[in-house]
């Protein structure tokens, strides 16, 4: 009855039919010439058709493709569920009626209208015969078709598919070993079995982990969908180290699918939490994976710019990797891995859109006390004050020189450099033909830029004022910054002119005398900005240097009316040391006149006299000595 329903019945009921069979004849009736029968009809059937091929019958092949589809699934069903390896279910059949079949399977592939049946017989022959996987051919294919973006959707999904199959199928295997080994565990050693049995698991994952990885940039959301299967069955089996996967993780942590968003996030918890550290040492390198992905997202939408943000359903903004940052528990994890995200700000020739990106991340991160934010702020500052003035001298070194104003200083010695340097009319003249050095100045200083408006953001949606950031050190360990902050509503981060400047065309090398003045007046602002900044630097530090002065002479106006002058200081140390000696001995006396009442009189010593003499010597001295430090301060 099940061989007569594999002939009628779909691909459902054709699986349960072959895997029912092969539960029956493995464990009860042991009936292999039932199963050879089959395969030999089957395969009988695809040797037919591959010969009408070769002689060139293509149209005959075509006509009975419905045939051939079925004979392909139940040939690679008989291979999974029956062990052709084992001389009993073999019989009469030779030793290498495995290669036999996978040659056959892999001649149907190459017809193009049964590459997917063919594959899909292929990945089912593999789940018990793991070995046809490193075959040259196979893996050829495999890798082929997960590393090549053209290749078919069906065909990607496919391989992705039968390597899950083969993955679940090993876990399931393993598990029932594992039950079956814990009866015989004085007869057999099970830690040497174990580990030969998921040696092949291994070996096959290690050789497909980096295009499976890889083919998860895909903007198709069942193939992303069928890489997080695969990713998550090597991680539950500890097939690989963990630590090369935690990036694509991260990656995925920021999908549009929140179901793979959901799935990702508990994988990068439950590492953290068996291997402390591990998402940390790779959380700049997820980042960049991030963006890569919502690169690939929006390549399909309409909007260029890729964004650091998602828009929830209450209708705040979220970042993209804030599961990330809340992952990092500690100070210490999060001020490294803020100080890794700006340090991409300092990296020549990064992408203008990535900037925003990660800008939009730190916009909206999860902050959770007062220091996050300030940390933040500080090393905004910290940056601007050294990358800001590098970009400004290096548009003026692309200018040319100012020939006329060379003389001029050379002649009369003032130097009307800086001037000169905030004339429009005058830096117009000393414009180079080409202009292109100048212009990528101008983009860079975008990024500037784009770190002021965050900062801003952050004091605004937080509630900083220019006190706590002026009063905040990194170095200082404070419990006032470790209060829970709190997050105002609607504030939305929004660098208009850097969005503007990203659609903006790519520069050109000669531009036309408006485009010139733009260029200039762009480099005036940024450069009046800056000195605005330090303006404002300035003043916060002659606040400080007042207050402290204020302070200071405070204390003086106090110590004057308390403490004396020079010369009374030095004649009532002279008075202390005398009134000392004099309390001494009437001390002396007193002791003594008590003492020669109940003993008798001791013999004084001349030693004890000298040591009185030096005594009082070294009172002498020390008060000279103190006199004399006292005219040194």
């Amino acid at each position: 009855d099940l061989v007569s329903l594999m002939v009628q019945q779909d691909q459902a009921v054709i699986f349960c039919c072959v895997r029912c069979l092969g539960s029956v004849v493995n464990n009860l009736t042991h009936n292999y010439e039932l199963v050879r029968n089959c395969l030999d009809v089957y395969s009988g059937c695809l040797l037919h058709y591959k010969k009408l091929a070769l002689d060139g019958q293509e149209k005959e092949v075509e006509r009975n493709h419905p045939t051939t589809k079925r004979s392909l699934y139940i040939v690679g069903l008989l291979m999974r569920f029956f062990d052709f390896t084992e001389k009993e279910v073999l019989g009469p059949f030779p030793e290498t009626t495995r290669d036999v079949v996978l040659d056959l399977l892999l001649f149907y592939f190459q017809l193009e209208e049964l590459q997917c049946f063919a594959l899909k017989a292929i990945g089912s022959a593999c789940v018990r015969n793991s070995q046809m996987m490193l075959t040259p051919k196979l893996k050829t294919i495999y890798l082929d078709i997960l590393s090549d973006s053209s290749a078919s959707l069906d065909l990607k999904i496919q391989v992705l598919s039968n390597l899950e199959q083969y993955l679940q199928e090993e876990d399931d295997r393993m598990v029932k070993q594992d039950q079956k080994w814990t009866k015989l565990s004085k007869q057999e050693d099970l830690k040497e079995m174990g580990d030969v049995s998921a040696g092949m698991a291994s070996t096959v994952v290690q050789l497909f982990l980096k295009d499976v990885l890889e083919c998860y940039f895909h903007p198709n959301v069942g193939v992303r969908q069928a890489v997080l299967r695969v990713v998550q069955l090597i991680i539950l089996q500890g097939l690989v180290h963990p630590v090369q996967i935690v990036p694509y993780l991260v990656c995925m942590s920021t999908d549009e699918e929140r179901t793979i968003r959901g799935n990702a996030d508990k994988r990068l918890e439950e590492i953290e939490r068996k291997y402390p550290g591990f998402v940390h040492m790779q959380a700049q390198k997820g980042v960049c994976l991030s963006y890569r992905l919502q690169k690939v997202l929006r390549a399909q939408a309409s909007s260029t710019v890729v964004r650091g943000f998602r828009i929830q359903e209450e209708g705040q903004p979220d970042a993209l990797n804030s599961s990330l940052y809340t992952i990092l528990r500690s100070k210490q994890q999060r001020h490294a891995f803020v100080l890794s995200v700006l340090k991409r700000f300092d990296e020549p020739k990064v992408d203008l859109t990535e900037l925003v990106f990660l800008v939009d991340n730190m916009a909206y991160f999860p902050y959770q006390t007062q220091e996050e934010p300030l940390f933040v702020i500080h090393q905004i500052d910290v940056m601007i004050s050294v990358t800001g003035t590098n970009l400004l001298q290096s548009f003026l070194e692309a200018l040319k020189p100012n020939i006329a104003l060379e003389t001029e200083i050379e002649q009369t010695g003032e130097n009307k450099e800086e001037e000169d340097e905030e004339d429009l009319e005058e830096l117009l003249s000393r414009l180079p033909d080409n202009t292109i050095v100048l212009q990528e100045c101008l983009v860079a200083s975008q990024g500037c830029l784009l770190l002021l408006l965050l900062k801003q953001h952050l004091k605004t949606l937080y509630s900083i004022n220019d006190n706590k950031i002026s009063e905040y050190s990194p170095s200082e360990a404070t419990k006032v910054y470790e209060k829970a902050i709190c997050r105002k509503k609607h504030a939305v981060f929004n660098p208009k002119t850097t969005m503007e400047k990203i659609k903006q065309e790519t520069p050109q090398e000669i531009l036309n005398e408006d485009d010139k003045r733009s260029l200039l007046s762009e480099f005036l602002e940024f450069k009046q900005l800056l000195m605005s900044l330090d303006s404002d630097g300035k003043e916060n530090d002659d606040k400080n240097a007042i207050s402290n002065a204020e302070v200071n002479s405070d204390i003086s106006l106090r110590t004057t009316k308390t403490i004396p002058s020079l010369k009374d200081r030095t004649n009532n140390n002279t008075l202390k040391v005398q009134s000392k000696r004099n309390s001494k001995s009437v001390n002396r006396k007193r002791s003594h006149h008590t003492n020669t009442k109940n003993r008798k009189k001791p013999r004084r010593n001349k030693s004890r006299q000298k040591r009185k003499k030096s005594y009082q010597s070294s009172d002498d001295e020390d008060s000279s000595d103190s006199s004399d430090s006292d005219f040194e301060l």
